[in-house]
Formats: structure tokens, C-alpha cells, sequence
């Protein structure tokens, strides 16, 4: 069953949803990523089944698995042997904090923050395709420069 709405089509069998597409401009883009492979489709192994209701209730824990099979509301879910999920470990991590800095700024460029970004995916209109940012931290001035060729110019002062 195919059903629409707000630019958002989903495809459906049963509650079951295969694949969602929004609606970009005159096209429309597959939201998600597709899974060809054989072991989800022909398996009939009950690690299988575990792992694919794992993923399918948001990479649920064996303890939520265990009370979903004591109420029995997962049929076809026999045992509860679930392997190593490598998007789960992904999903736990997190950045390391960045140290709080200690300096006192008691004059104009006493501390100086600087940023360089770059390559852009896109070239601006100028030509440039990275920008570099000077911020004062007493008087909190920006000055950002962009690339113009090999030298960097100064395009704006705030």
C-alpha cells in the first residue's frame, strides 16, 4: 500500500513500513538506505529474527527483548541469542569534551581565537573556497578572510 503526506510517500505491507520518499523539487528521495542481502531475506535462523526485531524497536536491549518475549508479544521471536551490533556501539559514542581554557584577557590582542575552514564542496562567487576568522577575545572584534587564488584577503571586519 502506498500512502502520502506532506511530500512524505510511504510504502507499506501490512504494519510493516518498507520504504519512505520525500518529495524534493520534481524528484523524490529515498529517506534511509536500502539493505540487499540474502540472510535477511531467506534466513530463517531465530538469531536472525532477534537481530532483525532488535533493529526494527530502535536497537532495543536483550532486557527489553526479554520482557517484549515474556508478554509474548513478538511471535516469531524464540530465543534470545542477540550478537555483537556494531551500530549500537556506534551510537553510544560520544566526542571528548574540550578543556575549559583558562586565560585573562586584559588588553586588545592579548588572546586571539582563530579558525580556517575549508575546502568548501561549493566555490563562492568570488572564487573562494576557504575562509579564516581572527576574534579578538578582549574587544570580541571578527575579521574573516577568504581565499582569493593562493593569498587570503580580507573581506570583512565586525
Amino acid at each position: 500500500m502506498i500512502t502520502g503526506h506532506d511530500g512524505i510517500l510511504k510504502v507499506s505491507k501490512g504494519a510493516l513500513v518498507v520504504m519512505k520518499v520525500e518529495e524534493v523539487g520534481n524528484l523524490y528521495r529515498l529517506k534511509g538506505s536500502t539493505q540487499v542481502s540474502e540472510a535477511v531475506v531467506a534466513s530463517e535462523k531465530e538469531e536472525a529474527g532477534t537481530r532483525l526485531w532488535h533493529q526494527r524497536l530502535g536497537h532495543i536491549s536483550e532486557k527489553g527483548l526479554q520482557i517484549f518475549m515474556k508478554h509474548k508479544s513478538l511471535p516469531d521471536l524464540k530465543s534470545l541469542k542477540l550478537d555483537f551490533c556494531k551500530h549500537c556501539v556506534y551510537g553510544k559514542q560520544c566526542k571528548q569534551r574540550y578543556k575549559v581554557g583558562n586565560h585573562n584577557s586584559e588588553d586588545i590582542s592579548d588572546y586571539i581565537h582563530s579558525d580556517l575552514w575549508g575546502p568548501s564542496p561549493v566555490v563562492s562567487y568570488g572564487g573562494a573556497l576557504y575562509f579564516l576568522t581572527f576574534i579578538d577575545d578582549f574587544s570580541r572584534k571578527v575579521m574573516v578572510f577568504v581565499n582569493m587564488s593562493a593569498q587570503f584577503s580580507r573581506v570583512w571586519t565586525f
